[in-house]
């Protein structure tokens, strides 16, 4: 009877702890760092040729005050094109005329430039919401990465986030982790589907936490039965 109450008390605590590690809302809670951060969502997965697929670009105040944000985003255009980009309400307005530092697209190149300002309604987070998404289509079969264009500094042609002040300072103090992706003949046959395998590799993370509960349960109840006999 010991040993199955251990067991008990054991997987209750695996449990507990996978679903708390594994679930981004507590990983996102329990960082250390007070930098604002980028990111993007999924972060990794994979997709067909030929199918089309979306990126969210995330941002996270980390409770500090942004009046704008430039992300300048990388992609490898020989492998992916990008189909467009799709704006949120994050910030009161995004620049989207050509021609400027603060806006653009090549698919030559492989670039896109989102800036987001808002002086009257500043941002200020402390969970991620999406700044911007990103459609691309699927070209031809290989592993890619999409990154953020960072220095640090506040230069053209740079990521940034800018803060409360005058002037502005770059709260965005370390560079935005990339994604990346797989790029396969086949997304069905590979055994998932677009946009990626990000959502099923949480998924299974939780699903193992969830299955811990469910196990724990089970044991439970036979103990109590076993006890009621």
């Amino acid at each position: 009877m010991q040993k199955l109450k251990a067991i008990v008390i054991l997987l209750f605590s695996m449990g507990i702890t996978t679903l708390m590690l594994l679930t981004p809302a507590y990983a996102e809670a329990t960082t250390t760092s007070t930098n604002s951060m980028l990111s993007f969502s999924p972060s990794s997965g994979f997709t067909g040729v030929g199918d089309e697929f979306f990126l969210d670009i995330n941002l996270n105040t980390k409770g500090n005050t942004s009046l704008s944000t430039r992300a300048v985003v990388l992609f490898e255009p020989e492998y992916v094109e990008l189909i467009r980009v799709e704006y949120t309400n994050l910030y009161c307005n995004y620049t989207k005329e050509t021609g400027g530092q603060e806006f653009g697209t090549s698919n030559n190149t492989g670039y896109v430039v989102v800036t987001g300002i808002c002086n009257n309604k500043p941002v200020s987070n402390n969970t991620p919401e999406t700044f911007a998404t990103l459609h691309f289509k699927a070209k031809k079969i290989g592993d890619i990465n999409i990154e953020f264009r960072y220095s640090g500094q506040d230069q053209p042609g740079y990521t940034v986030v800018y803060g409360n002040g005058s002037p502005p300072p770059n709260i965005l103090q370390e560079k935005p982790p990339m994604g990346s992706y797989k790029i396969v003949q086949d997304a069905t046959a590979y055994g998932g589907t677009t946009p990626g395998t990000a959502f099923v590799q949480e998924s299974v993370f939780i699903w193992i936490g969830i299955s811990l509960f469910i196990v724990t349960g089970l044991v439970s109840t036979i103990i109590i039965l076993k006890k009621k006999r």
